[in-house]
């Protein structure tokens, strides 16, 4: 990301030349930057359904049709296929990179909330898997700090103490 201007065709040269001669590595591109991972299954969206499944508060099921629905429901799943469909959780997800689009992705496979924070300034309206938009940092605090609110007085409510 603080790579000149000037440098960044050279830059990418030398990241696909790199790509090129290392077994098992996939490219990634990413805001600003180059994504080198391995070349395994894996991305956001699948360590977002292990650590649901850690939590044992599975998902509902993944519809078809979406980025990791054939993930979430098939016999490769993190989530015990007995426990699938079980849960009152409703993850969400915020994300502002290219990278984030596979956890976008799952989470909206699964009933929850993608958001993608995105920079209205810098005319960013690339397409996401994201059903939310936030307009940068001030807003998420924003809406972090509301969503705390809300659950810290449903929280009060259910138990009778005000929190």
């Amino acid at each position: 990301r603080r790579v000149p201007a000037h440098l960044h065709e050279t830059v990418h040269t030398a990241v696909l030349r790199v790509v090129a001669e290392v077994d098992g590595l996939m490219l990634r591109n990413g805001k600003m930057v180059f994504e080198l991972r391995p070349d395994v299954p894996w991305d956001k969206g699948r360590a977002v359904e292990y650590l649901l499944s850690r939590l044992h508060a599975p998902p509902p099921v993944a519809q078809s049709g979406t980025a990791h629905g054939a993930a979430a429901q098939g016999s490769g799943s993190a989530i015990p296929a007995a426990e699938r469909g079980q849960s009152r959780l409703c993850p969400f997800y915020l994300g502002d990179d290219v990278a984030d689009e596979d956890a976008l992705g799952f989470v909206e496979s699964v009933g929850g909330i993608g958001i993608k924070v995105t920079d209205s300034s810098a005319a960013d309206v690339t397409t996401t898997l994201a059903s939310h938009r936030l307009d940068g940092p001030h807003q998420v605090l924003a809406f972090i700090s509301r969503f705390v609110k809300v659950a810290d007085t449903a929280a009060g409510a259910a138990d009778g103490v005000d929190h």
